[in-house]
């Protein structure tokens, strides 16, 4: 998603500003558990790909993560 949180274009949408990462809070742990796949859409732009799990060691490296995610690139 870029060091920057702005995606890059055809391969990875953006986070920063992203309402994938506060409108629904259980949606990110249940991403980086489980990947995602499918069409999306993400500040109002369509994507359509495949999102591997990122293989985190369990609850706490998934919050990390959250944690992370959310105090760098969101609103």
């Amino acid at each position: 998603h870029g060091a920057n949180g702005e995606g890059q274009p055809g391969n990875y949408p953006p986070l920063r500003g992203s309402e994938w990462l506060t409108a629904t809070p259980s949606r990110l742990p249940e991403i980086l558990t489980n990947g995602l796949q499918g069409p999306i859409s993400v500040r109002g732009e369509a994507w359509n790909g495949i999102m591997l799990p990122p293989g985190l060691n369990g609850e706490k490296e998934v919050n990390e993560v959250i944690q992370y995610i959310r105090t760098i690139f969101s609103h």
